[in-house]
Order: C-alpha cells, then structure tokens, then sequence
C-alpha cells in the first residue's frame, strides 16, 4: 500500500488560529499574498516575494484541487465497484488497466463497501 500523502496547509482568514509565524513549529512560516490569503513556506525559501511568491501559492491551491479530486475519485470508484462495475470498467475509464486499478483502490472499494 502507498503511503498516503501530507495534505498542505491552507490559512484561514487574517488573524486566524496557526496565522502567527512564531507560533509555526518545524523550520515553516505563514506568507500572505497581497489578497491576504496565507500559505505556508519553508524558511529556506521564505524570502521570496512579488510573483514567486505567488506562484508559492499556486502551487499549493493546485495540490489542494489535486487531493480534493483523487478522494473524489476514490469515491467514485466505491460508488462503482458498489453497483457492479468491473475493474477493467473503471480501469478502461481512467487510462489504466484493470489489474492496476484493482491495485490502486481495492483497498478503498471495501472500505465503501462495508464502512465498519
């Protein structure tokens, strides 16, 4: 099984809890766009501004939209598996093969199927 990935860390409003960088533990700090959303950076790079820093930002809204469609795609794949679809279906549907499907979510069709 893969090891499930780290979600970044998206800020809440201005001012919000975890928004004071003192208060960011492990070598991160708090950045804000001039929007006033925030997002987190090492401190190695913790230097950049203007558009490299937005691009920062970018690049950590896309894995956020990422992340958000992969359990999507989870769920999509129990719904299916659920109602009688093959994994050569859902691996057809998705670019892959069937074994590499039943590889890839076996584990998360069950836990649809039977959620205790």
């Amino acid at each position: 099984m893969a090891a499930k990935r780290k979600r970044p860390v998206r800020l809440g409003l201005p001012g919000g809890p975890g928004t004071d960088p003192d208060a960011i533990a492990g070598g991160v700090e708090v950045r804000r766009t001039a929007d006033g959303a925030g997002y987190l950076v090492p401190r190695s790079i913790g230097r950049l501004t203007g558009e490299a820093g937005e691009v920062v930002q970018q690049l950590q809204d896309t894995v956020l939209q990422i992340v958000a469609l992969e359990e999507h795609l989870e769920v999509l794949v129990g719904e299916g598996r659920a109602m009688g679809v093959s994994w050569g279906g859902i691996g057809w549907s998705v670019g892959t093969t069937a074994q590499a499907a039943r590889q890839r979510w076996s584990e998360a069709a069950t836990r649809r199927a039977d959620p205790a």
